[in-house]
């Protein structure tokens, strides 16, 4: 028996063929008594580093603005929170990852960009993410990760995220980040 989270749902993986309908009933029966079902509770915060530039965040500035702060206030109350993976979807890799502050709140984009770079940092409602390949969105760009959160082989799918885990951001400089770039 294996489980997921996602907003607030929990979705049991089984087997019908090798465990029998008691079988799971019972473990859940177990699990649900007290004992965390979260296997991620105990895994260790995934920092990722983001550059918070304007020269990789299109939309820092008016972001900023239309909310009532500077970009460095944006940045600190982005970066000094830690989030939980809420849930993965709409491209391999793409972790919903909250809260954000109640101060960085927006609606999405009334148009939506047709592409994004790989990496974008983004917020929108109440969530933050990363684009992990180029692909159109609707979401505030305010930063940008210069390494890869997903690697896609003809047979695997293998992502930093997972739902439930833990993640913090932790701001570099545009230097740095176009040194990591350039390692890649």
């Amino acid at each position: 028996i294996d489980y997921r989270f996602a907003f607030g749902k929990l979705s049991l993986i089984v087997r019908p063929n090798l465990v029998r309908a008691e079988e799971i009933l019972d473990w859940v029966n177990v699990e649900l008594s007290g004992t965390p079902l979260d296997k991620s509770e105990n895994s260790p915060i995934i920092v990722i580093e983001a550059c918070y530039d304007p020269r990789v965040a299109p939309d820092l500035i008016s972001v900023s603005s239309r909310l009532g702060l500077t970009p460095n206030e944006l940045i600190q109350i982005h970066s000094n929170r830690i989030y939980k993976v809420l849930a993965m979807g709409f491209v391999a890799g793409f972790g919903y990852l909250g809260e954000i502050d109640p101060r960085l709140h927006l609606p999405r984009k009334n148009v939506p960009m047709t592409r994004i770079p790989a990496g974008s940092l983004a917020v929108a409602e109440n969530q933050t993410a990363i684009y992990p390949v180029e692909t159109p969105g609707g979401w505030h760009l305010i930063g940008r990760v210069p390494k890869s959160i997903v690697s896609v082989t003809e047979y695997s799918i293998h992502t930093v995220f997972s739902v439930g885990r833990a993640v913090r951001f932790e701001p570099i400089s545009y230097k740095n980040f176009c040194k990591w770039v350039s390692d890649d």
